[in-house]
């Protein structure tokens, strides 16, 4: 065996194996000379006495020598093999000389290393310390900065050896790789076509228009250029060609032509990532992922959100950078393009199976045409592309094919497959692939070149008579040319992404169920189940769940009796026998009955109640039952399935949470302002003018806020939200619903955030709203103060109601003036958002003062203030 080492880029053959170079022994290894195959190889058993593998023999791996003494290797070549003196010319060249030459170089010019002093280590050790870089370890040439929160390098300008700085800093960016592609094949060409015998040179002015045409190409490229060695970004280079093309595009023809076909060229990588990002082709490179750190127009980001604990929070998520996304692509497509590949994301994470989930074989694909004919056949082969995936879809859909045949779109079946086939089909198989294997071999490169190549020698001619004189039929637009394109390809997988990501939530995941869920129960949407949690919550008739000693409980429904009770909070085994039921029977009840559901379902996302997280502050808020802080640790929790989280984001969840928050402040002043009156009632006994008044208003201000909140802020506002469901749905129905435009997920998932955002701003529960909520809760307060100060009252009715006359004089007079606080506050509110309202089309502004309206339609409120300023100025 003859063994080379390779040494400075040259191969060595060691002096020390004895190798016959004959000319009858040419690379004959001599250990072979005198096998005897069948002798020595087929007649010896592998366990023979001659192969001793026992303990007690030697190891000839364990007691080699740690080094060798190699001897230095003599290069070997044809000429020296023929002259045995021949010596080797010097290098011609830098790059054959080895690293250390290229070394002493970088240190001897300082144009090459651009003046800066570098020093060279070991490829060994660069490696080494650049492998403990890649695993965030510290190391002898990099160290972990605290305060920049990233590695440094320790040693400036530290290079390993053969290296330069700007090859190992600089990464070049696949467009400037198409550019400089296209410019050597423009060069090459153009030298080509110039290469002409002299005497073919008629005069001087033939020779003059020989060369004006490369001259004018030479030119228009080198501006271009100029410009684009000063940018690091793909898209300003694009956008950089692009408006050079358009400037040239009225000047000369047939220049324009090239320019198309080199920016047809340069835009390849840029058009294949957009291809992969959408999913009509595979995505090249590493795959773009949520936590990944995204790629041109796609980025990834953290979305800051508050809980309902004032914790702030973060999540993954994709976003669009517009300043990203060329020119020349429309604020339409650029947005489809985004939604497209987000949406597909979607599919490959839990429909993977799916047609749309990966791309098949390419009947369309990104690609400039600067021709009418061209143009037509984009929108020819749209259309194709778009009705074979819906056939794809439908068939995939009625489970009419295998689940090999459903994929077989994902993955093409090779067509030399065996398995499954005959042996005559398997012969015709091997005989194809024997007729491929004898193919001649593709010049990939030179097939690549050819329509540039052409071009050049089309234009750059030696005969100005022989030149091309009609080019009408290149009469597309250049600015145009972009939307004819790519539009068709993108809008129709945008249709088809789109509506299939939508009819998967739908139709598969029950999106329209999760959110009538959470209308139900979060939103107090349920009559029977605000209805039975009231009772549970604040009945004083219903069985206490308070453990009492020598007292045994009984079957009958249980309660908490907010309200009338002093020992609170309730402990957990309370909230469990009072709540126990009130979910599970007001979901199964929704149900069809006679159905095995309707007796045995739970509510979907593990929805319960549940005890919320609070702070030391807000549970000692919590302590008192008679606060309006009483029930705030009382919340539903719920989890949405994989799939719903793009729309049932931890977001929304915490705005659905904050609105069960004040609903369950509301429905129990409801409870105690009606319990007034029934108390009123009970008593039969002559109350003082202030209570009577006192009953009347909080009654009137508690229920009007509470049609206001239900209807106006809640119920309307999804009404309006329903409606774009059901819309959604009706296409869904339709059996071409593929071609419908629908919402995508996440434009779905943006109108149902836009409408928990209106339902905060209704419900005066956003954070520029405070003074008003804190006005109300001062409100609520001083009703339940009076609440309280009438049931004292009621038990010793002579003497309970001469001590607490004066105590409701104050609480009514402070009441009154909290809410002409409340009423000024919110017509304020109300005129500044009917001011913003007008400018961005929307009514919520008008929706106020409505409540408003209804509050105090009469002036009652600020009656009072007016008689006293009017006395005063009298």
């Amino acid at each position: 065996m003859i063994y080379f080492t390779l040494e400075n880029g040259l191969l060595y053959k060691p002096e020390s194996l004895d190798v016959d170079f004959t000319s009858e022994n040419i690379f004959k290894p001599p250990l072979l000379e005198n096998l005897d195959l069948e002798s020595d190889i087929g007649s010896t058993p592998l366990h023979s006495e001659s192969c001793d593998l026992s303990e007690d023999s030697e190891d000839i791996w364990i007691n080699a020598p740690k080094s060798w003494d190699a001897k230095e290797a003599n290069f070997n070549s044809w000429e020296l093999y023929l002259d045995a003196k021949y010596k080797e010319p010097a290098p011609a060249y830098l790059s054959e000389a080895g690293p250390g030459i290229f070394d002493a170089a970088m240190r001897l010019w300082p144009s090459i290393s651009n003046g800066k002093e570098s020093m060279i280590l070991e490829q060994k050790f660069y490696c080494s310390c650049l492998l403990q870089l890649g695993l965030g370890r510290n190391s002898s040439l990099f160290t972990f900065n605290e305060e920049q929160d990233s590695f440094s390098q320790i040693l400036n300008g530290a290079l390993m050896t053969g290296f330069s700085q700007e090859s190992v800093t600089r990464n070049s960016l696949p467009i400037l790789v198409s550019l400089a592609d296209a410019v050597s094949v423009l060069l090459s060409a153009l030298e080509s076509r110039l290469s002409v015998p002299a005497n073919c040179i008629r005069s001087l002015l033939h020779l003059q228009e020989l060369f004006n045409h490369p001259h004018i190409i030479l030119s228009c490229f080198e501006q271009a250029i100029r410009i684009i060695s000063q940018l690091n970004n793909e898209e300003e280079i694009l956008n950089v060609f692009f408006q050079h093309l358009l400037q040239t595009e009225n000047q000369n023809t047939w220049l324009t032509e090239i320019l198309c076909e080199v920016l047809t060229r340069i835009s390849r990588p840029w058009l294949e990532f957009v291809s992969g990002w959408i999913g009509i082709d595979n995505e090249s490179g590493i795959p773009i992922t949520i936590h990944g750190h995204g790629r041109g127009f796609v980025k990834t980001k953290q979305r800051a959100w508050v809980d309902n604990h004032g914790v702030q929070k973060f999540d993954s998520e994709y976003a669009f950078d517009p300043e990203k996304m060329p020119d020349f692509i429309t604020e339409d497509d650029a947005n489809n393009i985004f939604e497209t590949g987000k949406s597909l994301r979607f599919l490959n994470s839990h429909h993977p199976e799916h047609p749309v989930a990966r791309p098949g074989p390419k009947s369309a694909e990104l690609e400039w045409k600067f021709r009418w004919e061209e143009v037509a056949k984009v929108e020819t082969a749209a259309h194709l592309y778009e009705a074979s995936l819906i056939d794809a879809i439908q068939r995939h859909s009625a489970n009419s094919l295998s689940k090999r045949n459903v994929i077989s779109r994902t993955k093409d079946q090779s067509p030399f497959e065996t398995f499954g086939k005959s042996k005559s089909e398997i012969k015709e198989h091997i005989k194809a692939s024997s007729e491929f294997l004898s193919l001649p071999i593709i010049d990939l490169k030179r097939e690549s070149s050819d329509k540039l190549t052409n071009l050049i020698e089309r234009y750059v001619v030696t005969d100005v008579e022989s030149a091309p004189a009609n080019l009408s039929s290149f009469g597309l637009p250049v600015s145009m040319s972009s939307l004819l394109s790519f539009t068709p390809i993108i809008s129709a997988q945008a249709r088809l992404v789109n509506s299939t990501c939508t009819q998967l939530f739908f139709k598969e995941h029950g999106l329209r169920s999760h959110l009538n869920l959470q209308r139900q129960y979060q939103l107090f949407g349920d009559g029977v189940f605000v209805s039975r949690l009231s009772h549970a919550l604040f009945d004083p008739e219903m069985q206490t769940a308070e453990r009492r000693p020598g007292v045994a409980r009984t079957r009958d429904a249980m309660g908490l009796k907010l309200g009338s009770r002093e020992n609170w909070p309730p402990a957990s085994s309370e909230l469990r026998l009072a709540l126990t039921g009130v979910l599970t029977d007001s979901y199964r009840a929704n149900l069809k009955q006679g159905s095995i559901a309707a007796t045995t379902a739970d509510p979907p996302g593990g929805l319960s109640f549940a005890i919320r997280n609070m702070t030391l502050e807000e549970i000692n808020k919590c302590m008192d039952p008679h606060s309006i802080q009483a029930l705030d640790f009382l919340h539903l929790q719920y989890r949405p399935p994989a799939p719903l989280e793009a729309i049932l984001t931890p977001k929304s969840l915490a705005k659905y949470d904050r609105l069960f928050w004040l609903l369950l402040r509301l429905i129990r002043m409801l409870y105690v302002v009606n319990e007034l009156y029934r108390n009123a009632r009970r008593t039969n006994t002559a109350a003082s003018v202030a209570a009577d008044k006192f009953r009347i208003e909080s009654y009137h201000f508690v229920s009007v806020l509470s049609r206001y909140i239900f209807d106006d802020g809640i119920g309307s506002t999804w009404h309006a939200f329903s409606t774009t469901l059901d819309a959604i749905e009706t296409q869904l129905s339709s059996p071409h619903f593929t071609t419908s435009r629908l919402l995508s997920i996440s434009q779905l998932s943006t109108a149902h955030e836009r409408m928990l955002d209106r339902m905060l701003s209704a419900t005066l529960l956003r954070k520029r709203q405070e003074p008003a909520m804190k006005l109300l809760e001062d409100i609520f307060a001083l009703i339940l103060a009076f609440s309280r100060l009438s049931n004292s009252a009621a038990g010793n009715a002579a003497e309970a109601r001469e001590a607490s006359e004066k105590g409701v004089r104050d609480l009514y007079s402070k009441f009154r003036r909290r809410v002409r606080m409340f009423i000024t506050v919110c017509r304020q509110m109300s005129e500044s958002q009917v001011g913003a309202g007008r400018i961005a089309g929307d009514s919520e502004g008008n929706v106020l003062a409505n409540m408003l309206l209804r509050l105090e339609m009469t002036g009652y409120y600020f009656s009072e203030l007016l008689e006293s300023t009017k006395r005063t100025k009298m």
